[in-house]
């Protein structure tokens, strides 16, 4: 969650012009974008196996939604029949569903018990 909030809170800050007026607003904004990397560094130094899993994570479900969002817009465009690309579509919202609901689980020994890597 913390790499989309810093990369959503950096694209406001490159693509709002209108920011430049409120230099207060931007300051504040760009304070918490380094609290937010400082806190990411941290949390990867705590612990990186959880780090590189949610960074991992974050990108495949960047990319399954542009291809998402891809289809849509084909489909926008009439270069795909809708029929043609529904169970596409479909089948991208299910693999996303699947993303934002797996919980990985980790060897922890030699005698290959499991533990889950995120502790609720």
């Amino acid at each position: 969650c913390l790499h989309a909030f810093i990369e959503a809170h950096e694209r406001v800050l490159s693509e709002l012009s209108q920011l430049e007026r409120f230099t207060a607003v931007r300051l504040c904004v760009e304070q918490v974008i380094l609290a937010a990397k400082r806190d990411l560094r941290l949390l990867e130094e705590l612990n990186p196996r959880r780090f590189f899993y949610s960074k991992h994570a974050l990108v495949l479900k960047i990319c399954i939604s542009r291809r998402k969002h891809f289809l849509e817009e084909q489909v926008r465009e009439g270069w795909i029949a809708p029929s043609d690309a529904e169970p596409l579509i479909t089948l991208t919202r299910e693999l996303l569903a699947e993303i934002e609901t797996h919980r990985p689980r980790v060897v922890t020994n030699w005698r290959g018990e499991n533990r889950d890597l995120y502790v609720e």
